[in-house]
């Protein structure tokens, strides 16, 4: 028998997930210096399959121990160092399921934003 949440496509989604971006530094003094964006968030949401292989998501996340900085390993010698408040984040993704006609895996458009008064 189909669950509920099959027969409307809607999901109730939880998570908690801990984020990492790493780049070089154009300009690096040193060749193993590397900048990084790291977070941490626990978030809700709601997904609805859209059909087609799309789903749509939406998020609120409570993001913790964000921080920016440079240095040669994400635990280490750390230089530049940028810590930012705790708050609240809105996600909206349309996401691809990963058929042939997606050209990128899951991610096809994301767009959030978040109480520190940033946005992508």
């Amino acid at each position: 028998m189909p669950r509920a949440a099959d027969l409307i496509g809607i999901v109730l989604i939880a998570f908690y997930r801990s984020d990492t971006e790493i780049c070089f530094v154009a300009d690096r003094l040193q060749d193993d210096q590397r900048f990084f964006v790291f977070d941490q968030r626990a978030g809700v949401g709601l997904e609805r399959t859209l059909g087609r292989g799309f789903a749509l998501k939406a998020t609120v996340s409570y993001i913790f121990d964000y921080q920016l900085f440079q240095g040669p390993y994400l635990l280490s010698d750390r230089t530049d160092f940028v810590a930012f408040d705790p708050g609240l984040g809105l996600s909206l993704q349309l996401l691809c399921a990963g058929e042939a006609r997606c050209q990128r895996p899951r991610i096809a458009w994301r767009g959030s934003w978040n109480a520190r008064g940033g946005g992508a």
